[in-house]
């Protein structure tokens, strides 16, 4: 059985890591300022409500992106029998080859994926959190497939990806 293993580059996920600390403090201290200012009281509350969302939101996504080098796991594994994704929070995790109608390249406003339409997503959905469903469901409303494989901090590039994968299927 063939296996191909697609790695995380280590320079750009610590790099995206501190980037999204920077921001989760920079917000956190933000909203600490808004709390001491002598601003009227509903603009003080809108101001720290919404520095603390953001505060929160990037720290998240940090403490995701820390999960991901403390791990160390593939960000995405291709075999002849599945393809396991790992790079993205809100994905569905394995696939099998047999399922996979077509993969294609999908570019965003700052990344590109190899988005792949699967032939019968209903049997991946329903096993899904309610989260993951709509998630996958906006996926389809863009046109995107309904897996989407996140490259932008890989060791190899989409084009590269979607060619194994193409060989594969």
């Amino acid at each position: 059985m063939e296996e191909y293993i697609i790695k995380q580059n280590k320079y750009k996920i610590v790099t995206n890591f501190l980037v999204l600390l920077i921001f989760a403090i920079f917000f956190s201290i933000l909203t600490a300022i808004y709390v001491v200012t002598k601003f009227n009281f509903i603009m003080k509350l809108l101001l720290v409500i919404i520095c603390s969302i953001l505060s929160i939101l990037f720290f998240a996504v940090s403490i995701f992106t820390l999960n991901i080098i403390v791990k160390n796991k593939p960000l995405v594994v291709i075999t002849n029998e599945y393809i396991e994704n790992n790079s993205t929070m809100f994905s569905i995790r394995k696939i099998k080859i047999e399922d996979i109608q077509k993969a294609l390249l999908f570019k965003s406003a700052d990344n590109i994926y190899v988005s792949i339409y699967l032939k019968d997503s209903n049997k991946y959905l329903e096993k899904q959190s309610f989260i993951k469903r709509a998630l996958i469901k906006l996926y389809q409303k863009e046109n995107m497939g309904q897996v989407n494989l996140s490259l932008k901090l890989s060791d190899k590039s989409p084009m590269e990806v979607l060619d194994i994968i193409n060989k594969i299927i």
